[in-house]
């Protein structure tokens, strides 16, 4: 009997011990790849003896007017142990597919094909550069277990951006999103991210069959459909 309640007790008990190990090594290797990523970029500031990451050479010479790929890899070679890049060996698609949102019953919407330079330093950190829609900057988003579970926002991804200090900021709240889809227009908070969602088909000769409206009365997201596309 006493044997019985050992083992109940320890069935109970070991998974909750494994996250918690767990969740401080994805802490630990958390502030390893920040400190890795203001280092690097750091080291590269020094090299070009310039005082801001925006005045870097890769960002204001203009990679995309070349091989964005080819371009980034150089710079970043030079400063960062890079195994493997965009350019060589490191295919996005291997990558994980999808990362869940702690607690909430919907998927980030960051994939890494939409990423357009990554590279793997030799510690097994994934890190991807991602021009800012809006403001002349670039964010950088990390895996900082590579493609392994639990694949999670805030346990080992992280989204991380320079403020106007240069110092490097936790920006990762952006990477979790309202859930705000198609299949469920209710959650969108706003008319940009209720435009931004719609069903696409090419056979209909239309960029979208159906899409997002934000309805400014009521304040919340229809979905419309037709042959037509919606004006841009």
């Amino acid at each position: 009997m006493t044997l019985g309640i050992i083992g109940v007790v320890a069935a109970l008990t070991m998974p909750v011990l494994i996250n918690q190990i767990q969740d401080k090594d994805l802490e630990s290797r958390y502030n390893k790849a920040k400190n890795m990523l203001a280092n690097g970029y750091k080291l590269m500031m020094a090299k070009e003896d310039v005082n801001s990451p925006y005045d870097l050479a890769f960002w204001t010479t203009g990679c995309a007017d070349t091989n964005y790929a080819v371009c980034e890899s150089k710079y970043h070679n030079s400063s960062f142990k890079i195994l493997k890049d965009t350019t060589n060996g490191l295919s996005l698609d291997n990558l994980a597919e999808e990362y869940s949102i702690k607690n909430e019953d919907f998927n980030s919407k960051f994939k890494w094909s939409d990423v357009e330079y990554a590279f793997v330093t030799n510690d097994g950190f994934i890190y991807g550069l991602i021009p800012d829609d809006d403001d002349p900057t670039f964010s950088i988003v990390t895996d900082v277990n590579n493609k392994n579970k639990p694949n999670t926002v805030k346990r080992d991804l992280y989204k991380f951006r320079f403020d106007n200090r240069g110092v490097l900021v936790d920006v990762t709240n952006e990477l979790v999103g309202s859930g705000c889809s198609f299949e469920h227009p209710e959650r969108c908070m706003n008319a940009e991210e209720c435009r931004s969602i719609g069903s696409y088909d090419k056979d209909l000769g239309c960029e979208a069959a159906k899409w997002g409206e934000w309805d400014y009365e009521n304040n919340k997201c229809t979905i419309k459909s037709g042959e037509s596309c919606p004006p841009r």
